[in-house]
């Protein structure tokens, strides 16, 4: 008796940058296990798409791995089975998931899942009998981020960053510390742009630091202590933003005056050039503030 030909699949994986920081939920990892998942259930997998990087918000049909996939699909009509890691790969939101899910049934395509190994829609009436189903997985999906997004509120509440430090500070055993060997750097440059007819743009030619770089540093509430960041979440098909603001003084390297003063100059700031002989001026008044910091270029 000859051997039944395995079915052709196609598997699809997408990770944000987030989580994988927070559950490890690398694509190698994804790619991995969907290929164990093909080996076991006499699949045979053509190719597997990815969208690394890639928010959980944002619609499939904008994810270029995903579109990939459906003109992989359409050109190869032998292909109808479809391997994500978990449903929710397909999307974060729970309504766009389950409609997502019923627009790849319509055209005849089978979804399985990796993790979810014990159900599969396989069929339009699948889809139908098991809607319910597919609504209680996304929405324990959807109730683990919102879960998530409290605990960072939370951590950012107490006084703990959740962000990469920026200059002046290091990360010691998944904490934020004050850099001892790079704040007097910090302080250095907030004094410098202060000094008057310096701005950001000479500043920046002189110091050789990135101008956008330069801006979000002197604009950075860290240097007083303060957190502040964005957390983003939906409500149907719409996207949030939850400001959240934690304070830690330990943290604090730049004086609240100074600090305002800097950012009532950034306020009011033109973006005129100065002459080439007040740019040497300001040139050596920023070197004089340099070697009191002991700062050498």
């Amino acid at each position: 008796m000859p051997k039944q030909a395995k079915k052709k699949a196609v598997g699809y994986v997408r990770v944000s940058t987030e989580e994988q920081k927070r559950r490890g939920l690398s694509i190698d990892a994804q790619k991995k296990n969907i290929e164990r998942f093909a080996e076991q259930n006499g699949f045979r997998l053509v190719r597997i798409f990815s969208d690394p990087g890639v928010s959980r918000w944002t619609l499939p049909n904008q994810r270029e791995g995903f579109k990939a996939m459906i003109d992989f699909l359409e050109k190869h009509r032998n292909i109808r089975a479809i391997i994500v890691y978990m449903f929710d790969r397909l999307s974060g939101d729970p309504g766009v998931m389950i409609d997502t899910i019923g627009k790849l049934v319509t055209k005849g395509y089978e979804i399985y899942s990796v993790v979810e190994w014990f159900f599969s829609v396989r069929t339009l009436s699948d889809f139908i009998a098991n809607k319910n189903f597919l609504h209680f997985i996304a929405n324990m999906a959807d109730m683990e981020r919102m879960k998530l997004i409290k605990r960072l509120e939370s951590i950012v509440v107490s006084g703990k960053p959740i962000f990469r430090p920026p200059l002046g500070y290091k990360k010691i055993n998944n904490d934020i510390v004050v850099d001892d060997d790079k704040k007097k750097l910090v302080e250095f440059i907030f004094k410098a742009f202060m000094i008057r007819g310096v701005s950001i743009h000479l500043l920046s030619k002189i110091l050789q630091i990135n101008y956008a770089t330069l801006y979000n540093m002197l604009r950075n509430p860290l240097y007083i202590g303060k957190i502040r960041v964005k957390l983003r979440y939906t409500i149907g098909d719409s996207e949030y933003a939850l400001d959240v603001e934690g304070y830690n003084p330990r943290l604090k390297i730049i004086d609240d005056k100074l600090f305002l003063r800097v950012q009532k100059k950034l306020k009011r700031l033109n973006k005129s050039r100065s002459s080439d002989k007040e740019i040497r001026r300001l040139r050596r008044k920023i070197y004089q503030l340099a070697k009191q910091y002991s700062i050498t270029s």
